[in-house]
């Protein structure tokens, strides 16, 4: 039960840290490459699209 706790709590700080990512992006009008790509695949890991 313990492994699965510490699991799900990985999980969540993970999203966690991905949703501050996305936000931060986000806010910026210019983008790089390399951002806009971390910035799609955020989009896609926590929103589906």
């Amino acid at each position: 039960m313990k492994q699965e706790e510490a699991n799900q709590l990985m999980k969540e700080k993970n999203q966690t840290k991905k949703m501050k990512m996305f936000l931060k992006l986000s806010e910026k009008e210019h983008l790089n490459n390399r951002n806009k790509e971390l910035l799609e695949k955020l989009t896609h890991d926590l929103f589906g699209n």
